[in-house]
């Protein structure tokens, strides 16, 4: 083997080594991060829709608390009114639809298609 085909080998295994490394790596742990932000689901979903670009800045990416009413409720997924979409961590009991409820999950942004804020890793905060 040539110098050339060594080097381009070692770097083909230093790419899958690091390909392994990144899609075996653990998600963070939201639920064990504290909140930057608590907000009301109204308060979120009026900052998204209106397009104020410094409150999105503010929100995208960040760890909230959110308190709102929920509209739906399935295993995995909650809806609060008037539009926030959550992508629940662990099941909810459907008990909690129409009560007022907190959550803290990570704001991954805006759907304009169905007009909600969307919430991943999402966890209820209290009883």
């Amino acid at each position: 083997m040539n110098q050339k085909t060594k080097g381009f080998a070692l770097l083909v295994l230093a790419g899958m080594g690091l390909m392994v490394y990144f899609f075996t790596m653990p998600a963070k742990d939201i639920a064990g991060q504290a909140s930057e932000f608590s907000v009301s689901a109204e308060e979120l979903f009026l900052a998204f829709q209106g397009g104020d670009s410094l409150l999105i800045e503010k929100y995208m990416g960040q760890v909230v608390t959110v308190e709102g009413i929920p509209s739906s409720v399935t295993e995995r997924t909650l809806l609060l009114k008037p539009g926030v979409a959550c992508a629940l961590s662990d099941a909810i009991g459907k008990e909690v639809a129409g009560t007022l409820l907190r959550v803290k999950g990570r704001v991954v942004g805006f759907d304009p298609i169905f007009g909600e804020v969307q919430l991943d890793f999402v966890t209820q905060v209290g009883e």
